[in-house]
């Protein structure tokens, strides 16, 4: 039914999107039941779920008063569009890699114009596998799809049966891939859907034999002209993105280098370049990779993340310099390309923190200055060493209770200036809190209404010579806590003989104390 067609599309469906972005910044799984949600025209309704709570019965769309007293045990968390749709535009650059002529599509999905890509791939099953499993390597849900127009892909990566979630319509075939999908597979609103349901109309293949005037009169323009655009039988083209083609600067030698010396003595030229660029267009770069160009035609790639926007050619070329001994010059290296495909605004500031580096044979890199003025340098020779994400922070969370408090985020996303973090005033916590709480020996059964004089922690006997408190603690009525099961807890801040400072509550069941440890000050 469809013309011929030489096009093909690729569709990347981000299913959950807004989920999977906070579990990749939790410090372990989500397991237990969470929601997020939009608040419209005074109503709160749940926009994502996660398994757990998809499992409860939940589903986007439902009110969250009705999710909260179907599930007393969820996690409700405001849903944040814009770090979304920052979170797509990344998986966008990444996924230029399978065609340059790409388009995001709504606020979850990739449509990618692979036509005369698929054979650098070995195929088109391969760079759908490819595309597909390298997103969920990364803690994505991605269904995908190929076909001959982007309506088509899109409709099969969402409603499609394939193997693994990964759908290929063969070409010039795209009528007969579509005919069994749900007529919500054509992008039409919920009116028009339950329109045709009432008319038996309930798949794509329905409505081919319907004259397109038919339709249009029943329902509009819309569901013809877009069944003509799925289907191939009038244009559908994609907005491609507009690529910012990425800093790069390049050193052709006229004999090839082979010393550890000259490599180091060309990079730090490199960078010198690269930073004036970056100084010119006030920006500094969040991420660098070096190409080095070998006389036998193979390459070498090196990269190095920072915290924050950085165009210092000291601190940059202390980054490299950990990692140019992973450089094998075999017969010689011809060229070398130093690219920032990451940038980002740069704004001078003055930081408290002042950290001297050095390289590791002790010698200053000419031009450079000792001194950096940054925390985020700290971080950056962590990760550097230890690999991304490695090196992360707290941020608080709206609860009181001490294990709900704060959530962990990777140090090197860097919040905004203009979004400070807001602790809410509390009395003293401690700087780590126990997993979960130890019982106290000697005191699980008191009938004390006061901190203990003498308590056993960490295998030894301290004497109490200083009390702060109490501080009742209760959990939300609402919500069932396992933890928090035996009710309200008085915590204590003590002090002992050797100066240690213990956090400890009492909790009140069948009228007598019992006592635990819950976290230790500095």
């Amino acid at each position: 039914m469809a013309p011929p067609s030489a096009k093909r599309y690729m569709a990347l469906w981000l299913s959950n999107l807004a989920i999977d972005r906070l579990n990749r910044l939790a410090a372990t799984p989500i397991s237990q039941p969470l929601a997020l949600t939009r608040r419209a025209q005074n109503r709160v309704s749940l926009v994502a779920v996660n398994r757990a709570a998809e499992s409860q019965g939940l589903q986007p769309g439902m009110v969250l008063a009705t999710a909260r007293a179907i599930c007393s045990e969820l996690d409700v968390r405001e849903h944040d569009p814009a770090a979304d749709a920052a979170l797509l535009e990344r998986l966008a650059n990444w996924a230029i890699r399978y065609s340059p002529s790409l388009a995001i599509d709504g606020a979850d999905g990739l449509i990618i114009d692979i036509t005369g890509c698929a054979h650098l791939f070995d195929g088109e099953a391969p760079m759908l596998k490819a595309a597909t499993q390298g997103l969920r390597q990364f803690g994505f849900s991605c269904p995908g799809a190929i076909a001959d127009t982007p309506g088509a892909a899109w409709a099969l990566a969402r409603f499609g049966d394939g193997d693994h979630g990964q759908t290929i319509a063969a070409a010039r075939a795209t009528s007969q891939a579509l005919q069994a999908l749900p007529v919500m597979a054509l992008r039409i609103d919920g009116g028009t859907v339950e329109g045709l349901r009432l008319m038996g109309l309930k798949t794509v293949g329905d409505l081919y034999a319907i004259p397109r005037a038919g339709l249009a009169a029943r329902f509009g323009l819309e569901l013809a002209s877009r069944l003509d655009r799925i289907l191939g039988l009038s244009p559908d083209p994609i907005r491609p993105r507009r690529h910012k083609k990425p800093l790069r600067e390049l050193i052709r030698f006229p004999e090839p280098i082979a010393t550890a010396t000259s490599i180091a003595q060309a990079l730090s030229l490199l960078l010198e370049r690269l930073c004036l660029h970056l100084e010119a267009t006030d920006q500094g770069c969040r991420r660098l990779i070096l190409h080095c160009i070998r006389a036998d035609n193979s390459a070498q790639y090196l990269e190095i993340g920072t915290a924050s926007p950085n165009r210092t050619p000291a601190h940059l070329l202390h980054l490299f310099a950990e990692k140019l001994g992973q450089v094998e010059p075999r017969h010689g290296i011809d060229a070398m390309e130093l690219s920032a495909p990451v940038v980002e605004a740069f704004s001078a500031r003055q930081d408290d923190i002042r950290l001297h580096l050095q390289r590791p044979d002790d010698a200053r890199p000419a031009g450079s200055c000792t001194s950096t003025g940054a925390l985020a340098v700290l971080i950056d020779n962590l990760e550097n060493r230890l690999g991304p994400r490695t090196v992360g922070r707290f941020e608080p969370a709206a609860s009181h209770l001490p294990e709900r408090a704060q959530r962990w985020h990777p140090a090197a996303e860097i919040r905004p200036r203009n979004q400070p973090l807001h602790w809410p005033p509390t009395p003293a916590r401690p700087l780590q809190l126990l997993k979960s709480p130890q019982a106290l020996p000697g005191f699980s059964q008191s009938t004390e209404d006061h901190a203990p004089a003498n308590i056993r922690c960490q295998g030894r006997d301290h004497h109490v010579k200083r009390a702060w408190g109490p501080e009742r603690i209760s959990a939300n009525w609402w919500h069932r806590d396992r933890n928090w099961k035996n009710g309200a807890r008085d915590y204590y801040r003590v002090q002992v003989e050797t100066g240690q400072q213990f956090w400890i509550y009492r909790e009140i069941r069948d009228n007598r104390n019992h006592w635990y440890l819950h976290g230790l000050f500095a």
